[in-house]
């Protein structure tokens, strides 16, 4: 994304470790930002979006989601628990086939996409295929009901749901892959100027904690290059904890989309994340076997 010293949604920062000092003023800019865009929201009403707001909202993708959400909870009500997951799992495989034909989505210019935690779903073939494999996790336990018991179903779906989640990992590792290689054509040669930090928090249950709500610091590098005689700012809307890499200062080889200069991939995150998402996916499907395994002994 581009990188504009006029947009003050986050902290910036060229510091690569958060200090308590840097902590603390993280929080302050954060909490500030928060209220000033409600203040906005609510002297503006619902439509006053910042400058560059693109969202769009798919209309078959919002029926089915309502569709989910009523018939869900209508069929809960009535304690017809295996019709809501039915309901849930054929809305999922819906919702999977309506992302396939959507294709790929570009990153959107949405300011607010900064500030939000995991409002965006993989779009395109892996998205499709990851929601389609959760929908079927719900399809597959009901439609055994005919011949197993409600114990072995309920095993029998904790184990598709693992499976479904190895599926939506391998599915996010080579969607990743496939844009490294076909997406982020151009390698050149960028500097780390500094980082962009924002909060995130955590609701922690324990005993020892009581429910309190944990704040963390994120950050994201922000990048200068140059690409077709022009000096580009650029950061990827990633954010990660603790000591954040490239260094400041650092020169680093970075990928960019040669069709959105503004676009760009720093490798080393995606080989990192690749890296967790493989062992994430042999843990989860030892589990999965282990699951299937006991359905059989029950």
């Amino acid at each position: 994304m581009r990188y504009d010293e006029n947009n003050d949604l986050l902290y910036f920062s060229t510091e690569q470790s958060t200090s308590y000092e840097e902590r603390r003023l993280v929080i302050d800019h954060m909490a500030r930002t928060t209220m000033e865009l409600l203040s906005g929201a609510f002297k503006g009403g619902l439509n006053n979006r910042p400058e560059g707001s693109t969202r769009k909202t798919n209309v078959g993708a919002a029926i089915v989601a309502i569709v989910l959400f009523v018939g869900v909870i209508g069929a809960c009500m009535v304690r017809a628990f295996a019709a809501a997951a039915a309901i849930a799992g054929g809305c999922l495989v819906a919702l999977g086939v309506i992302t396939l034909t959507r294709g790929e989505e570009e990153d959107s210019d949405d300011p607010y996409d900064l500030l939000r935690e995991g409002s965006k779903l993989m779009s395109g073939v892996a998205g499709g295929v990851s929601l389609i494999a959760f929908g079927a996790a719900l399809l597959i336990p009901v439609a055994l009901t005919m011949i197993l018991e409600t114990t072995q179903c309920v095993v029998v779906g904790v184990g598709t749901f693992l499976v479904a989640a190895v599926i939506m990992n391998i599915a996010s590792i080579i969607s990743g892959n496939n844009k490294s290689k076909n997406v982020y054509t151009k390698d050149i040669s960028a500097r780390c100027i500094g980082y962009l930090k924002k909060t995130r928090s955590s609701n922690s249950n324990s005993r020892r904690s009581r429910s309190r709500n944990k704040i963390y610091i994120v950050g994201t590098p922000v990048f200068e290059y140059e690409y077709s005689m022009t000096t580009h700012k650029a950061f990827l809307n990633e954010f990660a904890q603790g000591k954040l890499d490239p260094a400041y200062g650092e020169q680093v080889e970075i990928g960019v989309n040669p069709d959105r200069p503004d676009d760009i991939l720093y490798r080393p995150f995606l080989k990192k994340k690749n890296r967790t998402l493989t062992v994430v996916s042999v843990i989860l499907a030892i589990f999965a076997v282990a699951c299937f395994i006991g359905a059989t002994i029950i």
